[in-house]
């Protein structure tokens, strides 16, 4: 039985970007199609059989749509046919794919989207939409001027022990420790 690779991918206006995250890929063979690729190969035990139909046409013969392999994945480069065009999603499906996630790291947004046509929700914490909050001016920095002092050097007691403590003594000794530090 073969399995679907681990993909991620990214996109600029001219190139996506696959990135197949196999270690130490042997007999691979790929195949780049106008709206598709395949992937075969093996690592280590695993065989892997997968033809993704792309989102968007690509050139399948230019000398941009190429792939490098390096240990640890293999990097495709495919030139798409349209490039006014961004695409939302790697897969011709709309459907989630499980094995396909996106390579924030080489991930280019489209410079002709407007920030209202990509508004979403990130889960960020904008502190300016706070409600009941005034974080326009601050007055922390003067009142800190105001409340500080220069502090004050500890006072330290040299104390000589002529003699050791005696053993009854010691929580004596204890106690009157805790009560000074009470008083202060």
């Amino acid at each position: 039985m073969s399995l679907n690779p681990p993909l991620m991918w990214a996109q600029d206006r001219d190139v996506v970007y696959i990135t197949i995250k196999l270690q130490d890929i042997s007999n691979e063979e790929i195949v780049f199609g106008e709206d598709h690729f395949i992937f075969r190969g093996k690592s280590g035990d695993t065989t892997y059989d997968y033809k993704l139909e792309l989102f968007g046409n690509i050139h399948p013969t230019d000398k941009t749509t190429k792939y490098n392999k390096f240990g640890r994945y293999t990097q495709l480069n495919c030139r798409k046919a349209d490039t006014r065009k961004w695409w939302p999603r790697l897969a011709k499906t709309a459907r989630k794919l499980a094995n396909v996630g996106i390579d924030w790291e080489k991930w280019v947004d489209d410079p002709e989207s407007s920030d209202d046509e990509h508004n979403h929700d990130d889960g960020s914490f904008e502190i300016n939409n706070t409600p009941d909050a005034d974080f326009t001016s601050s007055s922390d920095d003067e009142d800190e001027k105001k409340d500080t002092k220069p502090a004050e050097p500890a006072k330290v007691e040299e104390v000589k022990n002529e003699e050791p403590a005696k053993a009854e003594e010691a929580p004596k000794v204890e106690e009157a420790k805790a009560e000074e530090e009470k008083k202060e």
